[in-house]
């Protein structure tokens, strides 16, 4: 039966962090073994993320709060989400707009430049840039254009090789790039987005609340065991619990943002 559940944790899953990944999930599988549920052994990365997501046979994955709210809204258990250290200890994080490090420091001077986003389905590469924008009441339609790169580590490449001027990075992306990817240090931080929920840790709709109450035990115990070095390098520090509730502030980002674009050129 474990054979086909599905675990994967493949929103911070760069090559180089793997292995702790790994070290991770083996410690949540053995803690939910022990509270009596099925887990396999491994993480899988060959299934999409979405196929994934609304499988009925999933019992962990990590996904994102913009798609949480517009694609997976009742589809999936949330779980809670991982706190970091470069975020809060109630499992909140932000993004934070990279320039490079000789350009302006402030936001308005980037009027008719290119942002670089991961892509239109997140919030941190994304959506958090027009709460942030419209919180600072900048105009409508600012960028001339917007480079769509597929991750945030792409885009801090684009911004790096002048591609684009200006990109909106998840936090612990951030935190990854300045550990992993030398490039980061030709960038500097001119802005920082509000917080907002972490990403949420889901499981499968029709989870019973005790399959629900020993996930996120099982993910409390394992961050708790996890070895210094792989702490240090997924930079998690605790398991926050949360509901699919605690995202409506995304939702109500959505709806505050609905008539603001980033560009003329692209109005999604």
């Amino acid at each position: 039966m474990s054979s086909l559940l599905i675990a994967q944790l493949p929103m911070y899953d760069w090559p180089e962090v793997r292995e702790a990944n790994d070290r991770l999930w083996r410690i949540v599988a053995s803690e939910c073994k022990n509270r009596g549920i099925s887990a396999p052994e491994g993480l899988d990365r060959s299934i999409e993320t979405l196929q994934a997501w609304r499988s009925p046979n999933l019992l962990l994955s990590q996904t994102c709060g913009l798609p949480l709210v517009t694609q997976l809204r009742h589809q999936v258990t949330v779980l809670g989400s991982f706190s970091y250290a470069i975020g809060d200890q109630e499992g909140n994080y932000h993004s934070v707009l990279v320039a490079q490090q000789n350009c302006p420091a402030n936001l308005n001077q980037f009027k008719g430049k290119t942002l670089a986003i991961n892509g239109y389905d997140s919030y941190s590469g994304y959506l958090a840039i027009k709460v942030l924008m419209t919180a600072r009441q900048m105009p409508n339609a600012f960028f001339k254009t917007i480079l769509v790169t597929g991750s945030h580590r792409e885009s801090i490449h684009a911004v790096v090789n002048g591609k684009a001027d200006l990109a909106a990075i998840d936090c612990v992306s951030w935190d990854l790039a300045t550990n992993f990817e030398p490039e980061s240090n030709f960038l500097k931080i001119i802005a920082t987005s509000p917080a907002r929920p972490g990403l949420p840790l889901i499981t499968a709709p029709n989870a019973s609340q005790t399959r629900v109450s020993i996930l996120r035990d099982a993910l409390r115990c394992g961050t708790k065991r996890l070895d210094n070095q792989s702490r240090n390098v997924l930079g998690i520090t605790s398991f926050v619990a949360k509901t699919e509730n605690d995202y409506g502030v995304i939702h109500d980002d959505l709806k505050s943002t609905h008539s603001r674009s980033l560009s003329p050129v692209n109005q999604t």
